[in-house]
């Protein structure tokens, strides 16, 4: 959300299922009157009442939810970005980033080059992703390694995940390290 003196102005969404467009952004838009800023990919969706499928990575997990995609009441949005777009004109020191892997319209939101708010591209997260920061929800396993690199080449310091805590871009550079001596 992104407030300002005379209330929200606008509701981000970094990535989204089902329930999180439903019971976030839809009630959001309607209590607050904010504009939505969402993805291309995932705007055309939700404009249409349908969300992205869910393809989880977590063995046990898919053993007890195959697949999980839902329908929505469909909403509009108002400021849909493409690769990335400053947030200047709106008055905030931060820009949007297109980080997929999650879901196709995974947006990352970066704060003065340095903090960045990513959803689920990365998750900290131990009961469910285990020792590493792989999200237990990827749509494709590969971009979610691009996007990784895309945060660490963007000068990123500071991850802020939609589960788990705080932590430095140091761990992912780890992680991506750990990746490429496997091959």
């Amino acid at each position: 959300f992104f407030q300002a003196e005379d209330g929200i102005r606008y509701v981000e969404r970094s990535r989204g299922l089902g329930d999180v467009y439903k019971r976030q952004v839809k009630e959001m838009k309607e209590i607050t009157g904010a504009e939505v800023l969402m993805h291309e990919t995932e705007a055309k969706m939700v404009e249409k009442g349908n969300t992205p499928e869910a393809v989880l990575t977590n063995k046990l997990l898919k053993m007890i939810f195959p697949s999980i995609k839902r329908e929505i009441t469909p909403f509009s949005v108002e400021i849909k970005v493409s690769n990335e777009l400053s947030l200047s004109d709106y008055g905030f020191d931060a820009k949007i980033i297109h980080t997929p892997g999650h879901t196709d319209g995974s947006i990352s939101l970066i704060f003065k080059q340095k903090h960045a708010f990513i959803g689920d591209i990365v998750m900290k997260f131990p009961l469910l992703s285990g020792k590493s920061y792989f999200p237990i929800v990827a749509n494709e396993k590969e971009k979610i390694y691009e996007s990784w690199k895309k945060l660490i080449d963007e000068g990123v310091e500071w991850l802020y995940p939609s589960h788990g805590k705080i932590f430095s871009i140091k761990e992912i550079e780890k992680e991506m390290k750990k990746k490429e001596n496997s091959y």
